[in-house]
C-alpha cells in the first residue's frame, strides 16, 4: 500500500487506501444509514398526512359547496346584465349632474345586476382552485 500526500488548508495529510474489508463495512454502513434516513422520512411523512386528510377533506367538500352555491347565484345574477348596464348608464349620468355615487337612485341596483355576476364568478374561481388544492392534497 502506498499512501498519498495531499494539501488540505496548508497542512499535509497522508491517505492511506482502504483495505478490502474496510470497504465491505462501509458499504454496508452506508446501506444501513440509508435505511434508517428512509425511514424516518416515511415515518414523518405518515404523521403528516394524517392532519392532512382530517382537515383537507371536509375543507374540500365545503369548498365545493360555495363552488356550487357560487356557481348559481352568478347565473342567476347574470341574467340582469342587460339591466345592470342600463342602471351604469343611469348612475354615470347621475354623477355628471353632481350627485354622489352612493346617493344615485341606481346605485343599489347597479350593486345586484352588473357588479354581483363579476364578483359570484371570481369566487366560483376562488373556490374552485381551492377546492381543487384541496382534493389533490388530501389524498
Amino acid at each position: 500500500m502506498t499512501a498519498m500526500e495531499i494539501l488540505r488548508d496548508d497542512q499535509l495529510i497522508k491517505m492511506v487506501p482502504l483495505t478490502d474489508e474496510q470497504k465491505v463495512w462501509l458499504e454496508d454502513y452506508n446501506r444501513r444509514e440509508e435505511i434508517k434516513s428512509e425511514y424516518k422520512r416515511l415515518r414523518i411523512k405518515a404523521i403528516l398526512r394524517v392532519p392532512k386528510i382530517i382537515f383537507f377533506s371536509p375543507l374540500a367538500i365545503a369548498c365545493r359547496v360555495m363552488c356550487v352555491a357560487s356557481r348559481i347565484v352568478g347565473t342567476v345574477s347574470a341574467i340582469g346584465l342587460p339591466y345592470g348596464a342600463y342602471c351604469v348608464y343611469k348612475v354615470a349620468a347621475q354623477m355628471i349632474e353632481g350627485a354622489a355615487l352612493f346617493e344615485t337612485t341606481h346605485f343599489y341596483q347597479l350593486c345586484i345586476f352588473f357588479v354581483l355576476p363579476f364578483v359570484a364568478f371570481f369566487f366560483f374561481w376562488l373556490f374552485q382552485t381551492l377546492y381543487s388544492f384541496f382534493r389533490e392534497n388530501s389524498r
